[in-house]
């Protein structure tokens, strides 16, 4: 069954629950190893399992009661660390923490790239904090190196010369104490061991609060173990982080930061750290938890509840750092790809640095010599007599006509070009057939009227039905978010027979609704639908799963008409909906946060029969925000569809993303944004909470760095692709540089009037 197991699951995964089990079945061998009796414990329990159950009872009784600190909160001495205290391990200490904290701050600074942002705040909480105040940071955890690396380049070299001032932190002992070696030197480099599931009432966290009610410093992260996707997203916080802070005899100060770039110099799998890498660093403000603590003496609020709600904030906290990061990194990367020079560009840069004079070329290579140094009245013949480019109608004239009219404002010229009767293209056809007789032979006059009679007759047939129809539709499903109603009146106006509008807005209107994904208010407030092909059950209802309700909707109209409790065949199964709900509520908190005025669902698509574990089936989250403002002459929208395969047999989750982002501001002119990504990502199959926290943070880090890879695109436009669509200069045909005027006589000439020169 082991083997089985392994060979069909992740393997990652697989061997960690294989490791589990086999802890449970030798359950024996495992006391042995942790040094404990087999036969009485130190508390006089009859057998080390027994002995076992009586701590974990004891801790959930301590987690599940009420909370007044002076009786349940589990009192740590200062005394506890009496090892780690000894004359030797502090000796090392003084001797290794130095050594080991500069020689990272070397190899951080100098051999790769740090940027800071908020460093002044840990300073602050380093040396300007109260005596005795405890101090805890908190960070995302994606290398293996972070601990010693990123906090050394933190700190100045003077800061780490006195080890006494210096952090302690936390190791699995299955990584850092797995013999005598690595355990003498962890402890030498202020590291406190602690055993994986051992809960957050073992020996190791009592040590870490021992230290901070000594007034010392503690560096833990809250997620437990490293990112396993290279620090595209972050984990929960886990409940220990609580106890840590809550436990304390002084409630410590908290700061976070969050950093990327580490998984560039230690990736995962690699044995020696690279370098020339960048690394980026937010420090964010210190947190507090004043309200958290003012609630401890409440009778019904028990103890977990405490420590869940301090890690809630903590990884909330670091969750919104994450996203600056990102953003932070993703501009820096842009930048610099941006400003990096091309081998041409180096390549002349060095010949303009040779002294060719001292080589006897200097007339070779001078300046006046150079043909890009022509005056501007002088021309290349070379250059003038090229033969002309011919202008293609779809890259020109049509182009530019698309791209400066107004979608509305075009829609209609169309449907007026395309539906109204042609008496006035008569007219001027007759007009030019009576200039023209005056000037032709016979023979042509014949020519040219046959063919005038023969236009005459094509722009005399009339548009059938069913071609006016699909014209019109076509207008509906182009037009721009929210902006169908002003389509919809435009073309009513144009349009002679109204059968064929209504035929096609009938047509038209649904598809647009959910390609669109519009929100709808349901009646008497219970709440908000949002029409997509997702959510459909038939071409008028739409199920909301959040309320378990269908809304019947009048798509023509835009709003819902009434509503209906959904049956058990359209909703999914308990098994599906613990899945549904626990993604629904993490993606209805991001949304909130990120998206003042968006909605968002969560659907299942397949499977949703499936009664447990065994079988697969998919879920479907919806994100579509507007920002409707005709009176400022601008809307926007934002759509995004994520969609969700729960792989039961191989436990992964695929994720595959679509986001679709359109703009249109029409004052004075028209600008039309249509921008469209996919991505697609992947994680392992855990409970259905763990999972709605990694699916939410995917979501979040790939919406965060799209939305920032927009902003550096667009921010370009004035400066460099705006000026590139200028026309060439008529004479030397190229284009204007506009990065290097100073060049030119007149520039020089209007300074000398203005007196700006020399």
């Amino acid at each position: 069954m082991g083997i089985h197991f392994v060979d069909k699951a992740d393997l990652w995964k697989s061997a960690l629950l294989f490791n589990l089990k086999l802890r449970d079945r030798f359950r024996i061998a495992v006391d042995d190893h942790r040094g404990r009796a087999t036969v009485f414990s130190p508390d006089g329990c009859f057998s080390s399992t027994i002995h076992r159950w009586v701590t974990r009872f004891r801790n959930f009784r301590r987690e599940s009661l009420p909370s007044p600190p002076a009786f349940y909160r589990r009192r740590v001495s200062k005394d506890l660390t009496a090892e780690e205290e000894s004359a030797l391990f502090r000796m090392l200490q003084t001797v290794a923490v130095p050594l080991i904290g500069n020689a990272c701050h070397v190899f951080m600074n100098g051999f790769n790239r740090v940027q800071v942002y908020g460093l002044e705040k840990l300073h602050d909480a380093l040396l300007n904090r109260p005596k005795n105040k405890p101090l805890v940071t908190v960070s995302n955890h994606v290398a293996s190196v972070d601990d010693p690396f990123v906090i050394a380049s933190l700190l100045p070299p003077k800061f780490l010369l006195d080890a006494r001032n210096l952090r302690w932190t936390l190791c699995a002992t299955d990584r850092c104490f797995k013999n005598p070696v690595t355990s003498a030197f962890s402890r030498s480099v202020k590291v406190l061991p602690i055993s994986r599931g051992e809960g957050i009432y073992q020996q190791g966290m009592d040590i870490a609060i021992s230290k901070l009610n000594n007034g010392g410093w503690v560096h833990i992260f809250p997620e437990g173990s490293r990112s396993r996707d290279g620090g595209k997203t972050m984990g929960s916080a886990k409940r220990g982080i609580g106890r840590l802070i809550l436990d304390a005899d002084t409630l410590p100060m908290v700061v976070p930061f969050v950093h990327t770039g580490m998984q560039d110099i230690m990736p995962v799998g690699a044995s020696v750290p690279r370098i020339g890498k960048t690394v980026t660093v937010i420090i964010g403000d210190p947190i507090h938890f004043n309200d958290i603590l003012s609630t401890e003496g409440a009778q019904h609020v028990s103890r977990k509840h405490l420590y869940d709600a301090v890690s809630s904030r903590i990884g909330q906290r670091l969750y919104d750092l994450k996203a600056q990061v990102d953003r932070v990194y993703i501009e820096q990367q842009s930048m610099m790809s941006h400003n990096a020079k091309t081998p041409s560009d180096r390549a002349a840069e060095i010949f303009h640095r040779v002294d060719w004079d001292s080589f006897g070329m200097g007339a070779q290579f001078s300046e006046e010599s150079s043909p890009s140094s022509k005056p501007i009245g002088q021309s290349d013949d070379r250059i003038v007599r090229s033969p002309k480019r011919r202008v293609s109608p779809e890259g020109g004239v049509s182009l530019k006509i698309k791209k400066l009219m107004d979608s509305t404002e075009m829609m209609g010229f169309a449907a007026r070009g395309l539906l109204m009767n042609e008496y006035k293209s008569r007219v001027e056809s007759a007009n030019v057939e009576y200039r023209r007789r005056q000037f032709l032979s016979p023979a042509n006059f014949f020519l040219e009227k046959a063919m005038a009679d023969e236009e005459d007759e094509l722009l005399e047939t009339e548009l059938s039905y069913d071609q006016k129809k699909e014209i019109a539709k076509w207008f509906f499903l182009n037009a721009p978010a929210g902006e169908i109603n002003y389509v919809a009146k435009d073309l009513k106006a144009v349009l002679s027979d109204e059968e064929v509008y209504n035929e096609a807005a009938m047509e038209a209107f649904p598809v647009y609704n959910k390609t669109h994904m519009i929100c709808l208010e349901m009646p008497s407030g219970a709440g908000d639908v949002i029409v997509s092909s997702y959510s459909e059950i038939n071409e008028n209802e739409y199920l909301d799963p959040r309320t378990a309700q269908v809304a019947i909707v009048d798509h023509v109209k835009q709003i819902c008409t009434k509503v209906r409790p959904a049956n058990d065949e359209e909703l999914p199964s308990l098994y599906i909906e613990e899945y549904r709900y626990a993604l629904d509520a993490e993606i209805q908190r991001y949304v909130s946060e990120s998206y003042p005025k968006g909605m968002s669902a969560v659907n299942c698509v397949k499977g949703k029969d499936t009664e447990g574990p065994g079988s697969d089936f998919e879920l479907v989250v919806i994100i579509t925000a507007m920002r409707l403002s005709p009176q400022n002459f601008c809307n926007g929208s934002w759509r995004s569809v994520w969609n969700i395969d729960f792989q039961d047999e191989s436990q992964v989750l695929d994720i595959k993303g679509k986001l679709q982002v359109g703009a249109h501001y029409f004052e004075e002119g028209n600008v039309e944004l249509d921008a469209k990504k996919d991505f697609q990502d992947s994680t392992i199959f855990q409970s259905a909470d763990d999972c709605a926290i990694a699916i939410a943070n995917i979501i979040r880090h790939h919406e965060t760095e799209y939305l920032a890879s927009l902003e550096v695109a667009y921010s370009k436009l004035p400066d460099n692709t705006f000026k590139d669509l200028r026309r060439k200069l008529p004479v030397t045909r190229t284009l204007f540089p506009w990065q290097n005027t100073l060049q030119f006589s007149l520039t020089r000439e209007v300074e000398k009037e203005l007196g700006l020169g020399k």
